[in-house]
Formats: C-alpha cells, sequence, structure tokens
C-alpha cells in the first residue's frame, strides 16, 4: 500500500499511467488503420478500443472512488485539495475516454462487421413500378 500524509492508498493509483499507455497505443492504431482503410487495422483498432473501454471504465470508478476518499480524509489540507483536484481531473478525463473508445468501437464495426455491403452506409432503395396494360 502506498501511503500519503498517514493516508494508504491501494497499489491501483500507480496502474493510471498504464491506461494512459494503452488509450495512446489504441489512437495510433486508429490513425493507421484510418490512412489504410484495410480490415486488419480496422479490427485491430475495434479490439484495442474495447480494451480501452474496458479499462477506462474502471479508471473512472477507482479515481471517482479515491476522490472521494480525499475529500473526507484531506479536505482542510492545501496539498489534499490539489490531490482531489488532480483526482477529478482524472475522473472527467476518463469520462470521456470511455465514451469515445465506445463510440470508436462502433464506428469500426459499422466499417467492418455489422451490415457490411460493398459501399458502406449506403441505403439501396429498389422501388417495383406496375406497368398497366393498354388494349390497342
Amino acid at each position: 500500500m502506498a501511503v500519503f500524509r498517514g493516508v494508504e492508498f491501494m497499489p491501483s493509483i500507480v496502474a493510471y499511467p498504464v491506461f494512459g499507455a494503452f488509450m495512446i497505443v489504441a489512437g495510433i492504431l486508429g490513425i493507421f488503420a484510418g490512412k489504410l482503410k484495410k480490415t486488419g487495422p480496422i479490427v485491430a483498432f475495434m479490439v484495442m478500443s474495447i480494451i480501452v473501454s474496458v479499462f477506462a471504465v474502471y479508471a473512472f470508478i477507482s479515481c471517482f472512488l479515491f476522490g472521494l476518499g480525499f475529500i473526507v480524509v484531506l479536505s482542510g489540507d492545501t496539498s489534499g485539495r490539489v490531490l482531489i483536484a488532480v483526482m477529478f481531473l482524472f475522473v472527467v478525463a476518463y469520462l470521456v475516454e470511455v465514451i469515445v473508445s465506445i463510440w470508436s468501437a462502433v464506428i469500426c464495426c459499422r466499417a467492418v462487421c455489422c451490415g457490411r455491403r460493398e459501399t458502406p452506409g449506403a441505403i439501396l432503395a429498389y422501388h417495383q413500378v406496375k406497368q398497366t396494360e393498354t388494349n390497342d
């Protein structure tokens, strides 16, 4: 356990930069997938986005709970207020990351998996015209 001002914290707080590294790798993979426009990189980006969304949900919940714990324990301390602000900045960042990673996985799934057509996103409409008989 890590100790800050006499308060013990879980070691998972050290893992937040690792989550950030996953997000950076997923973003770089997404840029390459967008440039190449091939199925393989798009699927890889979709899988990384799903993994990142799971990590981001965990990090969001744990940052939120740690932030609440910091408010209870360190609210009177000036350095504690800075730590609380940083934790809630993480909360906002991870919430944005959850939304972005889920949205990018949905877009990748639409492009590769779900309802795949020759031209993704196009809707084809067929109209039948009933011919009337004419008596000549």
